[in-house]
């Protein structure tokens, strides 16, 4: 009954303004729930038990009492409508039908917002049952019962959600999307400290390199790697790159956190790496037996990597975890691998028989290159005590008369 009066009081609020000729007070109140109240104010405010009311007259005769509870915004007060709000209810007094009523408010819905509110209320009046105007006063058919509900009192209410950056989110989603917000603020901190010292430790800082030794933080993990990454592909390292290339990579082992295993593992990959202290990530990997099968997947998954290098540097790693009799097969598959490479087509004349044309010059030529991969052997013979060389045939009846015959081709496609 308390919603349905608020009703009448705006589309009286409509009405009865157009019929005033000219008002002496004209004042809008805009409720919580989205609806306005447009009259003049006889009284108020005023304090009512706990609340404040204001008496507002909505034509001669028609009164109504509005309290602070109901509306919205800090101050909890009215505004005076604008000449051109004022225009536009009268227009709106002039309307009798739902498409010249629809019609308005949808012109009214950026500048007027409430207005094409009371509008499309005034719709629901005529036709309870306007499938626009409920789209518009943002309701929906309940799919069991078959009513209109609130869409917000359904994500609310039903299904416990919350608005959140323009969009209906559950509570745990706008919480893990706050919680990445703050680690990405906090991993930019780091990042930008981290490349404060590293230049002041360029220039012989011993303060910040005393600093940066003191790292300890996960949030730093990104950006260290960072750093480790971009010195080590230098072609040309001075004694303090190096010296920080092996600060760097020291701080991710002393931290240990998932993401700085990750990175580990990706230096021991990283062709520029020194062979030290690709010995020393395999010497941090096999220490905890949980980062040692991490690793043992991550160098079985290298394997299938189209560039030869990484094939073998896989081997190497996975050589060093120990590895079971379940990467025999993979590393069957990795003999002989494929990979595009250029050729150096010379210059001069060339001639097409069959077309019968000349040409002119040369230059480079993609094509497809194999590469016999030693790592993967050598890992291979040590764990088989066989020795097929690249004969990836010989080994695969050798898999299957000791292991049964493997599912498909292991062949990589040439």
């Amino acid at each position: 009954m308390q919603n349905r009066a608020i009703v009448n009081s705006i589309i009286a609020s409509i009405i009865v303004l157009g019929g005033v000729a000219e008002p002496a007070h004209c004042d809008t109140f805009r409720l919580s729930d989205g609806r306005v109240i447009v009259g003049t104010v006889v009284r108020g405010p005023q304090k009512v038990g706990d609340d404040t009311a204001w008496i507002v007259e909505l034509g001669p005769g028609v009164m109504t009492q509005v309290f602070a509870s109901q509306l919205q915004g800090k101050e909890r007060g009215h505004v005076v409508a604008s000449e051109d709000e004022r225009a536009a209810i009268e227009h709106a007094m002039q309307l009798t039908t739902a498409d010249e009523l629809y019609t308005f408010a949808g012109q009214c819905r950026s500048n007027h917002p409430h207005l094409a509110d009371a509008l499309y209320r005034r719709i629901l009046d005529l036709d309870p049952e306007d499938p626009k105007a409920r789209a518009a006063l943002n309701y929906k058919r309940d799919p069991i019962t078959g009513q209109w509900i609130d869409r917000d009192f359904d994500m609310v209410e039903r299904r416990g959600k919350i608005f959140e950056g323009g969009k209906w989110k559950f509570p745990e989603i706008v919480a893990i999307e706050k919680a990445r917000r703050e680690d990405r603020e906090t991993v930019g901190r780091a990042r930008k400290e981290i490349k404060m010292w590293h230049g002041l430790i360029m220039k012989n800082s011993a303060d910040a390199l005393t600093k940066m030794s003191q790292i300890d933080a996960p949030e730093a993990v990104g950006p260290l790697a960072e750093q480790l990454f971009g010195l080590n592909s230098q072609e040309i390292k001075s004694p303090i790159k190096m010296e920080l290339i092996r600060l760097y990579f020291g701080l991710l082992v002393k931290i240990g956190t998932p993401g700085a295993v990750q990175s580990i593992l990706q230096y021991s990959l990283d062709k520029n790496a020194e062979a030290p202290l690709r010995d020393a990530c395999y010497r941090f990997l096999v220490q905890s037996e949980v980062n040692r099968r991490i690793a043992a997947d991550f160098y079985q998954a290298k394997l299938r990597d189209k560039d030869p290098v990484i094939v073998n540097l896989a081997a190497d790693g996975l050589a060093q975890m120990h590895p079971g009799n379940d990467v025999l097969l993979p590393l069957i598959s990795a003999l002989v691998t494929t990979y595009q490479g250029t050729i150096d087509t010379g210059s001069g004349t060339n001639a097409n028989m069959q077309s019968g044309t000349f040409g002119v010059g040369g230059g480079k030529k993609t094509i497809t290159l194999a590469s016999k991969n030693d790592s993967v052997l050598g890992l291979l013979t040590q764990m088989t005590n066989e020795n097929f060389q690249y004969d990836q045939n010989a080994w695969i009846a050798w898999y299957a008369s000791r292991y049964g015959q493997p599912a498909g081709d292991l062949r990589r496609d040439e």
